[in-house]
Formats: structure tokens, C-alpha cells, sequence
């Protein structure tokens, strides 16, 4: 999101230091782009955040900025991590003879911020 603020503030200052020109889009003009349904809600690994970094670039050299990054390229290289919960076995909560299974995806999903092969906990205290 930090990105994007950026971009705003950079797309405005462009557009608003050259009101006077018409080769220039305006703010609208860049909010129609990158919101149209060409860029597939701009998510990251897909297309539609292909095409959006494509054109920021294109707009940032048509305002004759300079690149920032050591390479030379206006693209800072950021690591992208998937997670997505997958039921390994039914989650099952026992106390005494009572014995409680949760249907994975209808009672419970469970899933970690943390980037490991795998997670599990067994024998615990429940919080």
C-alpha cells in the first residue's frame, strides 16, 4: 500500500506541476488505467500486477525521474510468500471421555503467518 501512496503522490505532482500541457494524463486518467478490468485487481503475482508495474514505470520515466535502486531500475525486489491452510487430519479435542472432531473448512481453518513446511500442535492446553 506504501507503494501506491507513493505513486498517487508522484502521479498528482506530475499532473498538477503540468495542467497546462494536454500530452499528460491526468489523475483520473491514471485511477481508469490501473483500476480497468485489464489489470485484474493488480494482485500481486498475477498479470494485472505485471501490466501496473509496467505502467508506473512508463509514467515515472515520462515524468524524467530517475531511478532510485542500487541496479539501476525503478523495481525493489521484495519476497513474496503464499500460505494457504490445508487439512492434514481432522482437528479433535478431547477432554477426559469427551471427544470433540471439527470438520476442517465448515467448523475450523487454521494457518500460520510463520513460513515453514509445516505446523502442529499436540497435546495442549486449549486458550
Amino acid at each position: 500500500m506504501k507503494g501506491l501512496t507513493v505513486l498517487a503522490f508522484v502521479l498528482v505532482a506530475g499532473a498538477t506541476s503540468s495542467c497546462a500541457r494536454t500530452d499528460q494524463p491526468g489523475l483520473l486518467d491514471h485511477i481508469k488505467v490501473l483500476s480497468s478490468d485489464e489489470y485484474e485487481g493488480r494482485g500481486p503475482g498475477t498479470k494485472g500486477e505485471e501490466l501496473t508495474v509496467t505502467y508506473i514505470q512508463d509514467q515515472f520515466k515520462q515524468l524524467n525521474l530517475k531511478p532510485g535502486n542500487p541496479d539501476g531500475t525503478f523495481i525493489q525486489k521484495v519476497p513474496l510468500v503464499g500460505i494457504t491452510g490445508a487439512e492434514a487430519k481432522p482437528l479433535t479435542l478431547t477432554k477426559g471421555t469427551t471427544e470433540q472432531t471439527f470438520k476442517w473448512s465448515d467448523d475450523v481453518v487454521a494457518w500460520t503467518k510463520h513460513v515453514a513446511d509445516g505446523a502442529s500442535v499436540e497435546n495442549s492446553d486449549v486458550v
